[in-house]
């Protein structure tokens, strides 16, 4: 379960670091 938890806070964090990137340089960029 500690494996399944890690993974799904890389997952969320590589999301939510996509979110900003997107915001940061999408179509306002």
């Amino acid at each position: 379960i500690a494996n399944a938890a890690a993974f799904f806070a890389s997952e969320a964090s590589g999301f939510v670091s996509g979110q900003v990137l997107y915001v940061a340089g999408g179509p306002r960029g």
